[in-house]
């Protein structure tokens, strides 16, 4: 059996891999081995494609300038029954609209050479030399690990990482090419009959993505496709996908002994939009740039590589963590029925607020208040 003998290996190559790697480069570490399981970069398809703005250009630069950025929306609907609230003036709501495999494809370029797919982790341990990976094509044994390996959470069990699996969310959808109806704003419909939302995502010229989200098992493509009707997308797709995210908020450990966690695998996702995108970018580049100091420096013991888990908790650790009480507030207002009233009253930056995550603190009285509304129809 063969055995392959990198200093480091990324288990991803989806976008927090993908930086990982890159920040590697950057910072002279070219003994790296990129792995995953699927056969191209940046397929399969499983999320909404949107990605906040200004996270995107701190990392690349002005974004618009991008060939895969198919749209940039700084307005948005949300939407209740038969209640839209349009939100028009919120610049901090300004998402860019991907051609993600397009980015990802864009973002492996600088470390194409270290790539290596159609490679499946059956197990991971630790060994007095650092990790053994076995694959399906064989062993590989590394000084260093960084895990970019999604929402399985297999290998984080086997490392000690999560004794159970966190709850998760579901998501399918479909690439349409659409009518001039849904080539601006972004839609966020709240569902009546899901415990989640619906999206439409504008995608200029190439139409839109769109989809639902779920916070628990459902019948999803049958939500879909009522989803689909309530929109008035009779279209049929180019293109259909699935995906599941955490929903629990970041592991309390992501960084140990030689080994980092980044991205969907840190559970970094936030839960309420189930937005994971800005999240694994920075996340995966921050893990790249403290493994390449600690690998320079000789030292890859958990107190060095701390300082990742340190700067992804004050660059979004609360943002994250509010994200799952912003999820239970507006599904408690929902059951209540005061939802609609919520939508009418709030400032339109208070609900862009919200929906990123920001004020901890009136999230939390916001949840206290959502909760003692729901007393009347628990009680019955």
């Amino acid at each position: 059996m063969s055995v392959a003998r990198p200093s480091v290996v990324v288990v991803g190559a989806s976008l927090s891999g993908l930086m990982a790697a890159r920040a590697l480069r950057d910072h002279g570490i070219d003994d790296f081995l990129v792995i995953d399981r699927k056969r191209w970069i940046g397929v399969p398809l499983k999320c909404g494609e949107a990605v906040e703005a200004s996270a995107f250009d701190e990392l690349f630069g002005q974004g618009a300038r991008y060939p895969f950025i198919k749209h940039v929306a700084d307005t948005h609907d949300v939407v209740f029954r038969d209640f839209v609230r349009p939100l028009l003036d919120v610049p901090q709501l300004t998402f860019y609209e991907l051609n993600r495999t397009e980015f990802e494809r864009w973002l492996a370029e600088p470390v194409s050479d270290a790539l290596r797919l159609s490679l499946t982790v059956r197990s991971i341990a630790r060994c007095n030399f650092g990790f053994e990976l076995e694959t399906n094509q064989g062993l590989i044994q590394s000084r260093a690990v960084i895990l970019c390996c999604g929402s399985n959470y297999e290998l984080q069990r086997q490392l000690g990482l999560v004794s159970s699996l966190p709850r998760l969310g579901y998501a399918c959808g479909e690439l349409h090419a659409t009518s001039d109806r849904h080539r601006e704003r972004f839609v966020w419909h709240v569902m009546d009959r899901c415990e989640g939302y619906g999206w439409v995502f504008p995608k200029g010229n190439d139409g839109c993505n769109l989809g639902i989200l779920s916070y628990r098992p459902e019948p999803l493509r049958s939500r879909l496709a009522e989803f689909k009707q309530l929109q008035a997308i009779a279209t049929t797709p180019r293109t259909t996908f699935g995906g599941r995210f955490p929903q629990d908020g970041p592991l309390a450990c992501t960084a140990a002994d030689s080994l980092l966690v980044c991205g969907d695998a840190a559970g970094m996702v936030f839960a309420a939009t189930g937005e994971g995108i800005r999240f694994a970018l920075i996340s995966g580049n921050l893990a790249g740039t403290v493994m390449a100091e600690a690998m320079l420096a000789g030292d890859t013991s958990r107190r060095q590589l701390s300082r990742y888990q340190d700067a992804w908790e004050r660059r979004f650790g609360r943002v994250l963590r509010v994200g799952v009480r912003v999820k239970e507030v507006i599904m408690s207002l929902r059951r209540s029925g005061f939802l609609t009233s919520a939508l009418r009253h709030l400032a339109d930056r208070r609900i862009a607020d919200f929906m990123l995550g920001k004020h901890a603190r009136l999230t939390t009285l916001s949840y206290s208040v959502a909760r003692c509304l729901e007393l009347p129809r628990k009680l019955l």
